[in-house]
């Protein structure tokens, strides 16, 4: 593919083991299982910590707030975070299947 008489390069693949978090997705290359693996571990921890502060945020908002419309917040937030933490658990066990698929291949 010719731009301008570049070459211009492909940023896409053709099948799903190239995508990033899809189900086939496999790490090739010691960079790419290194680096997968911190971005795993850094939505790990931060996973674990919405899940704790959603705990947390639901007195800290209704204290706030106060009267009828604080608990009512307090739990939207709440379960927004918490629904934010299990997203970020799936995408953290995603990751890990395709760094630990990546050894056996």
């Amino acid at each position: 593919m010719l731009f301008r008489g570049q070459n211009v390069p492909i940023l896409y693949g053709l099948g799903r083991k190239n995508i990033l978090g899809s189900e086939d997705w496999t790490a090739r290359g010691t960079i790419q299982k290194i680096g997968a693996t911190i971005f795993a571990i850094g939505f790990f921890c931060g996973s674990v910590a919405l899940f704790v502060a959603s705990f947390l945020v639901r007195a800290e908002i209704s204290e706030t707030v106060g009267g009828v419309l604080g608990p009512i917040f307090g739990s939207l937030l709440a379960v927004l975070a918490f629904l934010v933490a299990c997203m970020g658990m799936f995408l953290t066990f995603r990751l890990a299947r395709g760094i630990v698929r990546s050894f056996y291949k």
